[in-house]
Protein backbone atom coordinates (compact mmCIF):
# COMPACT_ATOMS: atom_id res chain seq x y z
CA UNK A 1 0.00 0.00 0.00
CA UNK A 2 1.30 3.31 -0.71
CA UNK A 3 1.56 6.00 2.17
CA UNK A 4 -0.15 9.60 1.59
CA UNK A 5 3.01 11.85 3.67
CA UNK A 6 1.26 15.06 4.24
CA UNK A 7 3.05 17.80 2.88
CA UNK A 8 2.71 20.28 4.89
CA UNK A 9 2.56 20.47 8.97
CA UNK A 10 1.50 22.58 11.36
CA UNK A 11 3.71 25.01 13.73
CA UNK A 12 2.72 22.47 16.18
CA UNK A 13 3.96 19.14 14.40
CA UNK A 14 7.27 21.06 13.29
CA UNK A 15 7.83 21.37 16.54
CA UNK A 16 7.15 17.73 18.13
CA UNK A 17 9.00 17.08 15.59
CA UNK A 18 12.40 18.62 15.99
CA UNK A 19 11.58 18.00 20.17
CA UNK A 20 11.59 13.74 18.97
CA UNK A 21 14.84 14.10 17.35
CA UNK A 22 16.26 15.60 20.31
CA UNK A 23 14.89 13.14 22.48
CA UNK A 24 12.84 15.18 24.54
CA UNK A 25 8.97 13.29 23.57
CA UNK A 26 6.94 10.93 23.32
CA UNK A 27 3.74 10.75 21.01
CA UNK A 28 1.88 6.70 21.18
CA UNK A 29 -1.28 7.33 19.43
CA UNK A 30 -1.54 5.45 16.18
CA UNK A 31 -2.83 6.26 12.89
CA UNK A 32 -1.83 4.89 9.69
CA UNK A 33 0.57 2.82 7.43
CA UNK A 34 4.51 4.20 6.82
CA UNK A 35 7.00 3.56 4.62
CA UNK A 36 10.34 3.21 5.56
CA UNK A 37 13.41 3.03 3.49
CA UNK A 38 16.11 0.63 3.79
CA UNK A 39 18.93 -0.71 2.37
CA UNK A 40 19.13 -3.72 0.43
CA UNK A 41 22.09 -5.64 -0.01
CA UNK A 42 23.80 -8.64 1.51
CA UNK A 43 26.02 -6.91 4.24
CA UNK A 44 28.37 -8.94 5.42
CA UNK A 45 29.08 -12.00 3.29
CA UNK A 46 31.11 -11.80 0.39
CA UNK A 47 30.17 -13.18 -2.85
CA UNK A 48 32.34 -14.92 -5.04
CA UNK A 49 32.34 -13.19 -8.63
CA UNK A 50 32.55 -14.83 -12.21
CA UNK A 51 34.90 -14.16 -14.54
CA UNK A 52 32.19 -12.32 -16.44
CA UNK A 53 31.74 -10.13 -13.44
CA UNK A 54 35.20 -9.50 -12.84
CA UNK A 55 35.40 -8.15 -16.92
CA UNK A 56 32.78 -5.29 -16.25
CA UNK A 57 34.58 -4.01 -13.60
CA UNK A 58 38.13 -4.48 -14.87
CA UNK A 59 36.75 -2.34 -18.32
CA UNK A 60 35.26 -0.06 -16.35
CA UNK A 61 38.62 0.59 -14.33
CA UNK A 62 40.92 0.57 -17.55
CA UNK A 63 38.52 3.00 -19.26
CA UNK A 64 38.18 5.47 -16.52
CA UNK A 65 42.21 5.09 -15.55
CA UNK A 66 43.03 5.57 -19.05
CA UNK A 67 41.65 8.98 -18.93
CA UNK A 68 44.27 10.13 -17.22
CA UNK A 69 48.06 10.49 -18.96
CA UNK A 70 49.74 9.49 -15.10
CA UNK A 71 47.21 7.32 -13.85
CA UNK A 72 46.19 9.36 -11.07
CA UNK A 73 42.37 9.45 -10.08
CA UNK A 74 42.24 13.44 -9.35
CA UNK A 75 43.45 13.57 -13.39
CA UNK A 76 40.78 11.44 -14.97
CA UNK A 77 38.45 13.48 -16.80
CA UNK A 78 34.57 13.64 -15.66
CA UNK A 79 33.30 11.73 -18.35
CA UNK A 80 35.44 8.53 -17.50
CA UNK A 81 33.90 8.99 -13.65
CA UNK A 82 30.89 9.28 -14.89
CA UNK A 83 30.99 5.95 -17.25
CA UNK A 84 32.56 4.25 -14.10
CA UNK A 85 29.68 4.96 -11.62
CA UNK A 86 27.12 4.38 -14.67
CA UNK A 87 28.65 0.87 -14.76
CA UNK A 88 28.57 0.34 -10.81
CA UNK A 89 24.72 1.19 -11.02
CA UNK A 90 24.02 -1.68 -13.03
CA UNK A 91 26.34 -4.24 -11.65
CA UNK A 92 26.17 -2.78 -7.88
CA UNK A 93 27.23 -6.41 -6.58
CA UNK A 94 29.80 -6.75 -8.79
CA UNK A 95 31.69 -2.97 -8.25
CA UNK A 96 30.16 -2.26 -4.43
CA UNK A 97 30.35 -6.12 -3.50
CA UNK A 98 33.42 -6.44 -0.37
CA UNK A 99 35.86 -7.20 -3.62
CA UNK A 100 36.08 -3.31 -5.48
CA UNK A 101 34.00 -0.97 -2.67
CA UNK A 102 37.04 0.65 -1.63
CA UNK A 103 37.26 1.53 -5.15
CA UNK A 104 34.13 2.59 -6.18
CA UNK A 105 33.57 4.56 -2.85
CA UNK A 106 37.10 6.60 -3.80
CA UNK A 107 35.80 7.42 -7.31
CA UNK A 108 31.92 8.30 -5.94
CA UNK A 109 34.04 10.68 -3.74
CA UNK A 110 36.01 12.27 -6.30
CA UNK A 111 33.20 12.53 -8.98
CA UNK A 112 31.00 14.74 -5.81
CA UNK A 113 34.15 16.66 -4.97
CA UNK A 114 34.01 17.84 -9.50
CA UNK A 115 30.82 19.64 -8.46
CA UNK A 116 30.03 22.41 -6.87
CA UNK A 117 28.55 21.69 -3.58
CA UNK A 118 24.76 22.91 -3.82
CA UNK A 119 24.54 20.65 -7.45
CA UNK A 120 21.68 19.01 -7.66
CA UNK A 121 23.08 16.22 -9.79
CA UNK A 122 25.46 15.88 -7.34
CA UNK A 123 23.23 15.01 -4.70
CA UNK A 124 21.14 13.00 -6.78
CA UNK A 125 24.26 10.32 -6.96
CA UNK A 126 24.22 10.32 -3.31
CA UNK A 127 20.74 9.33 -3.32
CA UNK A 128 21.51 6.45 -5.94
CA UNK A 129 23.88 5.16 -3.82
CA UNK A 130 22.66 6.03 -0.20
CA UNK A 131 20.11 2.65 -0.07
CA UNK A 132 22.74 0.64 -2.86
CA UNK A 133 26.65 0.91 -1.66
CA UNK A 134 27.16 -1.51 1.41
CA UNK A 135 29.47 1.09 3.52
CA UNK A 136 28.41 4.29 3.44
CA UNK A 137 30.69 6.34 5.97
CA UNK A 138 32.87 6.94 3.57
CA UNK A 139 30.92 9.59 1.91
CA UNK A 140 27.79 10.34 4.50
CA UNK A 141 29.38 13.52 5.30
CA UNK A 142 30.16 14.77 1.99
CA UNK A 143 26.51 14.08 0.89
CA UNK A 144 25.19 15.29 4.17
CA UNK A 145 26.56 18.74 3.40
CA UNK A 146 25.82 18.82 0.15
CA UNK A 147 22.29 17.87 0.61
CA UNK A 148 22.21 20.73 3.80
CA UNK A 149 23.13 22.96 1.51
CA UNK A 150 20.32 22.04 -1.16
CA UNK A 151 18.28 22.05 1.32
CA UNK A 152 18.56 25.56 2.22
CA UNK A 153 18.26 26.51 -1.10
CA UNK A 154 14.79 24.97 -1.90
CA UNK A 155 12.92 22.57 0.69
CA UNK A 156 10.55 22.16 -2.20
CA UNK A 157 12.11 20.37 -4.91
CA UNK A 158 14.50 18.62 -2.49
CA UNK A 159 11.59 16.89 -0.39
CA UNK A 160 10.91 13.47 -1.88
CA UNK A 161 13.74 13.47 -4.27
CA UNK A 162 14.65 9.48 -3.08
CA UNK A 163 11.10 8.75 -4.29
CA UNK A 164 11.88 9.58 -7.85
CA UNK A 165 15.27 7.37 -7.92
CA UNK A 166 15.63 5.04 -11.14
CA UNK A 167 16.39 2.26 -8.52
CA UNK A 168 14.31 3.06 -5.41
CA UNK A 169 15.32 1.56 -2.11
CA UNK A 170 13.25 -1.34 -0.67
CA UNK A 171 10.41 0.09 1.91
CA UNK A 172 9.07 -1.57 4.91
CA UNK A 173 5.58 -0.53 5.16
CA UNK A 174 4.43 -1.01 8.73
CA UNK A 175 1.57 0.77 11.00
CA UNK A 176 2.91 3.80 12.88
CA UNK A 177 2.40 6.76 14.92
CA UNK A 178 1.71 10.58 13.92
CA UNK A 179 5.31 10.84 15.11
CA UNK A 180 6.76 8.11 13.33
CA UNK A 181 4.88 9.47 9.65
CA UNK A 182 6.94 12.83 10.66
CA UNK A 183 10.26 11.34 11.71
CA UNK A 184 10.07 9.21 8.58
CA UNK A 185 9.67 12.28 6.40
CA UNK A 186 12.34 13.84 8.01
CA UNK A 187 14.88 10.54 7.50
CA UNK A 188 13.48 10.59 4.36
CA UNK A 189 14.31 14.04 3.00
CA UNK A 190 17.67 14.13 5.29
CA UNK A 191 18.85 10.20 4.87
CA UNK A 192 22.41 10.98 5.80
CA UNK A 193 21.23 12.63 8.58
CA UNK A 194 22.59 10.57 11.99
CA UNK A 195 19.87 12.79 14.27
CA UNK A 196 17.64 12.16 12.26
CA UNK A 197 17.97 8.06 11.86
CA UNK A 198 18.63 7.97 15.19
CA UNK A 199 15.64 9.48 15.97
CA UNK A 200 13.28 7.44 13.80
CA UNK A 201 15.32 3.91 15.59
CA UNK A 202 14.28 5.13 18.63
CA UNK A 203 10.88 6.01 17.75
CA UNK A 204 10.46 2.73 16.02
CA UNK A 205 11.55 1.10 19.94
CA UNK A 206 8.59 2.53 21.29
CA UNK A 207 6.48 1.26 18.86
CA UNK A 208 7.51 -2.02 19.09
CA UNK A 209 9.63 -2.42 15.87
CA UNK A 210 12.66 -3.60 16.83
CA UNK A 211 13.30 -6.25 13.77
CA UNK A 212 13.33 -2.65 11.34
CA UNK A 213 15.06 -0.97 14.11
CA UNK A 214 18.07 -3.32 14.39
CA UNK A 215 18.05 -2.85 10.47
CA UNK A 216 18.17 0.84 10.50
CA UNK A 217 21.18 0.73 13.44
CA UNK A 218 23.28 -1.20 10.57
CA UNK A 219 22.77 1.97 8.61
CA UNK A 220 23.73 3.81 11.40
CA UNK A 221 26.73 2.59 12.35
CA UNK A 222 27.91 3.12 8.61
CA UNK A 223 27.04 7.03 9.15
CA UNK A 224 28.76 7.17 12.60
CA UNK A 225 31.08 3.94 12.75
CA UNK A 226 32.37 5.14 16.34
CA UNK A 227 28.92 4.22 17.34
CA UNK A 228 29.64 0.70 18.37
CA UNK A 229 32.19 1.19 20.62
CA UNK A 230 30.55 4.76 21.93
CA UNK A 231 27.93 2.40 23.11
CA UNK A 232 30.13 0.04 24.83
CA UNK A 233 31.52 2.78 26.86
CA UNK A 234 28.30 3.79 28.05
CA UNK A 235 28.27 7.08 25.47
CA UNK A 236 26.06 8.55 23.50
CA UNK A 237 24.20 6.08 22.19
CA UNK A 238 23.68 3.89 25.20
CA UNK A 239 19.67 4.61 24.65
CA UNK A 240 20.02 1.90 21.98
CA UNK A 241 22.52 -0.96 23.81
CA UNK A 242 18.97 -3.15 23.57
CA UNK A 243 19.44 -3.28 19.88
CA UNK A 244 23.41 -4.81 20.30
CA UNK A 245 22.24 -7.96 22.46
CA UNK A 246 20.72 -9.08 19.30
CA UNK A 247 22.55 -9.91 16.28
CA UNK A 248 21.86 -7.70 13.45
CA UNK A 249 20.18 -9.21 10.26
CA UNK A 250 22.76 -9.86 7.94
CA UNK A 251 20.35 -10.24 4.49
CA UNK A 252 18.02 -7.18 3.68
CA UNK A 253 16.78 -8.12 0.53
CA UNK A 254 18.04 -8.86 -2.52
CA UNK A 255 20.03 -6.90 -5.05
CA UNK A 256 20.42 -7.42 -8.86
CA UNK A 257 23.84 -7.80 -10.90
Amino acid sequence: MTLLLKKTFSFRQVCIAFLMIAGGFSWPAFSGEVEVPVAVYDFSKAMALSRVDEAHFDDALSDLMGSSAKGDLKAVSIEALKGYLDQSFLYPTVFWGAQHEASSQQILIERLYRFDHQNREAYGLCLTFRWLSPHIHQFAALCQSIGDALWKENQDQMAGLWRRLERPPWRATLTGSDALVLLTESYQNHPFSEARLRALIQQLLREDQQDLARRLLVELLEINDEALWNTERGGVYKDLVQLFDVEVPDQRGSLPR
